[in-house]
């Protein structure tokens, strides 16, 4: 792991995101990109109305940016590798565009704005992004703050999967923060039996070389499930994989990803087939 991208639309929400990725990144020696994401799609027909073009709102978004950066170098030291890019475009399709080209790691957003209209925007971009990334995303709550990572629950249920493909940017995690690991296994209250064996024995095998404890709960709302097993063990990061048609992926439909991550008041990391 070496890259982490910020996507940066200056709100409340992001100040927070950030200065969670700052202090994690500072901890895993990665190189951080702040990505500003302008959609210039406004056009007015009233004359007495004066709309930035284009060139402008770059140039001014990115001094925001260095200023941004200025103040990271300050508090964290320049040894922290902070790069500063702005782009047109819509924040989904752009985000994973920057994240191909720039092989991008892990991306770390906010999950909630200041008001209700940001709060919608952006929480419906982060849960789109946890679905539809083309790497790791984790959503930051507004209460969120950076304690470390000693503990950290993988929520899955009984579907087949690549767990080894899938589960790599976990295990370097694990071995950044020398991390414990819960496995929870939450599966709807009938289940058959040869099913999580199967699926126990490909976790198993994807993470041979790393300690974990295994927990099962039987249970119709995985939000529910996962935010108190949260709370009973003192995890400070959870972890989820969306795959259609599966028992978590009705957890990447608002509210519920809301729900689960400002419940738990600990960071959502979404994995990706």
């Amino acid at each position: 792991m070496k890259t982490m991208l910020v996507p940066v639309d200056f709100s409340q929400a992001c100040d927070n995101a950030l200065d969670y990725a700052l202090k994690f990144a500072q901890k895993a020696k990665l190189h951080i990109h702040l990505l500003n994401v302008y959609d210039y799609a406004f056009v007015s027909t009233d004359p007495y109305i004066w709309v930035p073009s284009s060139d402008e709102l770059v140039e001014e978004n990115l001094k925001r940016l260095e200023i941004m950066r200025e103040k990271i170098h300050q508090q964290f030291g320049k040894e922290l590798k902070v790069t500063c890019h702005c782009q047109p475009g819509t924040v989904i399709d752009t985000v994973n565009a920057f994240a191909e080209k720039h092989h991008v790691d892990l991306i770390i957003m906010g999950m909630q704005g200041g008001g209700f209209v940001s709060e919608k925007i952006i929480g419906s971009t982060a849960t789109s992004l946890m679905r539809e990334s083309v790497c790791p995303v984790m959503g930051i709550g507004k209460e969120v703050k950076f304690h470390g990572l000693d503990r950290i629950v993988l929520a899955t249920d009984h579907q087949d999967a690549d767990y080894k493909k899938i589960l790599k940017p976990l295990k370097d995690l694990i071995a950044i923060f020398q991390a414990h690991l819960y496995v929870l296994y939450v599966v709807e209250p009938v289940v058959k039996l040869e099913e999580g064996i199967v699926t126990g024995l490909q976790v198993m095998r994807a993470l041979e070389d790393i300690p974990y404890t295994e927990h099962t709960l039987a249970h119709d709302d995985v939000a529910s499930a996962v935010s108190q097993f949260v709370e009973d063990k003192a995890i400070n990061m959870a972890v989820i994989i969306p795959r259609k048609h599966s028992f978590f992926y009705s957890l990447f439909h608002e509210p519920n990803t809301k729900k689960l991550a400002f419940q738990t008041n600990v960071p959502l990391l979404a994995l990706h087939e």
